[in-house]
């Protein structure tokens, strides 16, 4: 029985023995990582290592801004309108303006007035400054270097400018509302027109603007509002037979 706990006992030892030399050979060196096999799957732990954010990877990478000019609207130039008649004139009446040059007609139930209180008197008509005719209501009116540019005169040389001149005048009451301004060509020059409307008395005023041997004119017809249609379609008439000497 000895004997064979003895027999045991190195059977043991041996079994122990082959197993810690299989351990040690599989184990690598000391200071050796082990390695995964290939075919392993990483697991759920494994940390990437990345390099520092400081730290470039390669030349950077040039930034191109292109800055492209949108160009601005322009507002398209209108062209201008050459005023004809409506209406036959050629027996109508003729004012002929010696001082100045200029003639236009007007209808034969017409006659001058003292419009404004600045009629002139019959030996001066064919040399004043300003002339009004009148008839049904309505008044035609030529002012040459009148108000508001008789003291600001010198400032004014270019049409555009008169015009606005002009208007500043009008514009600093409320009653006056200014529009539909448009180039013209009347008696071969070219003018600029516009519409004023005073409202609260009831007028509308159809202007013409014309700069001539550096004399302004303005040309004025004043109708009633309701007889709206009427006074352009005259107002039309007596332009078209404007007349500059050359």
């Amino acid at each position: 029985m000895k004997i064979q706990d003895g027999k045991l006992r190195l059977q043991i030892v041996g079994v122990t023995l082959v197993v810690l030399f299989l351990v040690e050979c599989a184990a690598p060196p000391a200071g050796e990582t082990p390695t995964r096999p290939a075919d392993t799957p990483a697991t759920s732990d494994a940390t990437a290592t990345l390099p520092p954010a400081d730290t470039p990877t390669g030349p950077p990478t040039p930034v191109v801004i292109v800055v492209t000019a949108i160009p601005r609207p322009t507002a398209t130039p209108v062209p201008p309108t050459v005023i004809l008649a409506n209406s036959d004139t050629s027996i109508w009446k003729t004012y002929a303006n010696t001082r100045y040059g200029y003639s236009f007609k007007y209808p034969l139930t017409w006659d001058f007035t003292d419009y404004h209180d600045l009629r002139p008197s019959d030996a001066e008509l064919s040399v004043s400054r300003e002339i009004a005719v009148a008839g049904g209501g309505l008044h035609f009116r030529v002012v040459v270097n009148g108000y508001p540019l008789e003291e600001h005169r010198q400032l004014c040389d270019e049409l555009t400018q008169c015009v606005r001149m002009y208007n500043e005048s009008l514009n600093s009451d409320p009653e006056y509302e200014i529009r539909d301004q448009s180039p013209v060509i009347v008696g071969g020059e070219m003018g600029m027109r516009q519409t004023v409307e005073r409202r609260v008395h009831g007028w509308a005023h159809f202007q013409t603007f014309i700069i001539k041997d550096d004399d302004f004119y303005v040309l004025t017809l004043t109708a009633p509002l309701e007889e709206y249609p009427e006074g352009l379609r005259l107002y039309n008439d007596l332009l078209s037979t404007l007349e500059f000497e050359r």
